[in-house]
């Protein structure tokens, strides 16, 4: 942590790129994925790094800060992922599906970001109504080679959407969520 708050990032990077390669905990390496992400691109990493030290203690004012960084950075998808996550954490479903299916759509680094990504849009499906989209999204987590714990709680996510739609007697693919909206493609029942 030192050499990313004294702006050493070139020896930070090097530190967290070692560290990953040896495959901790899924949220350690996607929070070093997003430090590596930010150390390399020339717009992000002065943002990320001020969220990341927790300079932006606010979840409003970090929405805002990310938000700017995306429209800043628009191809950098690092940036739609941290802003879609902060707004689901925050209970913005419709709002962070966006910006979580623009990732996806970009392209995250590693399979940490990328399986969390899907987590948190089934998760904004489900909250939303769109069991379908939902069970597309945590059906992608089942398959991609996350680790075992991960994978369980895809299929509990899956059981619960399945339940719903029975419960509630839902069919077909439900309301349209941003996410299909914006383009990514929702697989049929």
């Amino acid at each position: 942590m030192s050499c990313w708050r004294a702006e050493r990032l070139r020896e930070a990077r090097t530190l967290y790129a070692g560290l990953l390669a040896k495959r901790g905990e899924p949220a350690d390496a996607r929070r070093l994925a997003v430090k590596i992400a930010a150390v390399d691109h020339p717009v992000a990493g002065a943002v990320v790094r001020r969220l990341l030290l927790d300079e932006v203690r606010d979840r409003t004012a970090a929405i805002a800060s990310l938000g700017e960084l995306v429209r800043a950075a628009p191809a950098f998808s690092v940036g739609h992922y941290l802003l879609g996550r902060q707004l689901v954490l925050a209970r913005r479903y419709e709002e962070g599906a966006r910006p979580l299916a623009e990732a996806m759509r970009l392209s995250l680094p590693g399979l940490e970001l990328t399986v969390e990504c899907r987590r948190l849009v089934g998760l904004a499906s489900y909250q939303l109504g769109d069991y379908a989209g939902a069970l597309k999204w945590f059906g992608d987590i089942v398959v991609s080679g996350a680790p075992p714990g991960i994978v369980l709680d895809a299929e509990d996510w899956i059981e619960r959407c399945s339940w719903t739609r029975s419960r509630k007697g839902v069919s077909g693919s439900g309301p349209p969520t941003p996410a299909r909206q914006h383009g990514v493609p929702v697989n049929p029942d």
